[in-house]
Parts: C-alpha cells; structure tokens; sequence
C-alpha cells in the first residue's frame, strides 16, 4: 500500500466497534449535523444518532488515520468516518486509475472478492462496497471511500439486521448531504 498512489489508512471494514479504549474526536457542533475538527466536510443525520467515543477497530491496513469520529445508534450500529492524507491527489480524472489499489485493499479487510461501484458523493469521486462481517453476527459494512484531492474520506456505515432499516436511512442521508466546508 505505501507504494501506491493512494495511501488508505486504518480501514474499520472488518471491525466490529468494542466498548472500551480508543478515542474520537466528537466536537459535533448541533443535532443532526457532522462538523468535526479534522475533516473539511459537514452533513446530516438523524437526531436519534449520538456521538460515538472510545472506538477500537478490530481489523486494520495501512497508514494512520488523521482524523475519526463516530456517530451511531450503538457501538455495532455506527458511522464511522475516516480522515487519511494522501501523497497525490485524486480527482474526477484519475479516480479509475486508483481503483485495483482500492480494491485490494477492501478485499484484504473482507477476506475475498467484494465488487466495489464508483459513486459521487457531495461532488467527491470514490467506490462502495458491502462486506458481510463475522461479528457481530449478521452485521454488514457499507463501505465508501471518497476522494477530495489529496484527502481520502472513509465512511463505515456498520449495521446488525436488528438496526439495519435505521442505520441504512441515516447513511444514505448523511452521504446524501455531504459537502465540503
């Protein structure tokens, strides 16, 4: 990965969040609003999610992370975002070339073959993926990774079938009105 154009980080993909160690930075500035120190980009969310603290992820590859928080449901039902700075920028017009790299990396954390689609959130190019994780039983990762030049965004949107109508709702809204600050 280091020798890549990309340098994705700790990616939670396989992780189930536990319950204690570990820190995030939850400054969130109202209800239902996402604008973290560390991150350029703001969005909504339900009211009912609440700022989620001391996250330890289960399963990680790469670099470091520069920033991350959390907002959730409970500790398996979350979305958790990522912050990673990159060596070169990533646009519009070369997102296609980083795509086996992302790929790969995505497919280390899930154990096999995930088929990733290239999407467009808040005008930030990048790929998602679902991987179906061993714990908590029954939970599944909607994976995104985004783009922003030389920043890379990483949206876990983790969820067990109990939470996972709610949890879904609150991702799509939260991707649905991300935007750059």
């Amino acid at each position: 990965m280091r020798n890549g154009v990309v340098l994705i980080g700790t990616l939670a993909a396989a992780a189930a969040l536990a319950s204690c160690g570990g820190s995030s930075t939850t400054s969130d500035t109202g209800p239902g609003r996402f604008e973290q120190h560390g991150f350029d980009i703001t969005f909504r969310y339900p009211e009912s999610l609440k700022p989620v603290d001391d996250l330890i992820l289960g399963s990680t590859a790469g670099a470091s992370d520069t920033a991350r928080a959390g907002i959730g449901i409970s500790r398996q039902n979350v979305i958790l975002v990522t912050r990673y700075d990159l060596r070169r920028p990533v646009t519009d017009s070369n997102v296609e070339a980083v795509r086996p790299e992302v790929d790969g990396v995505i497919q280390s954390l899930a154990g096999g073959r995930v088929d990733g689609r290239l999407v467009t959130f808040g005008k930030l190019p990048g790929y998602a993926y679902r991987v179906r994780l061993g714990t908590p039983k029954g939970a599944l990762s909607r994976l995104f990774v985004l783009f922003d030049e030389q920043v890379e965004y990483f949206f876990n949107c983790q969820s067990t079938p109990e939470s996972r109508a709610a949890l879904d709702a609150a991702c799509d809204q939260a991707l649905g009105t991300l935007q750059r600050l």
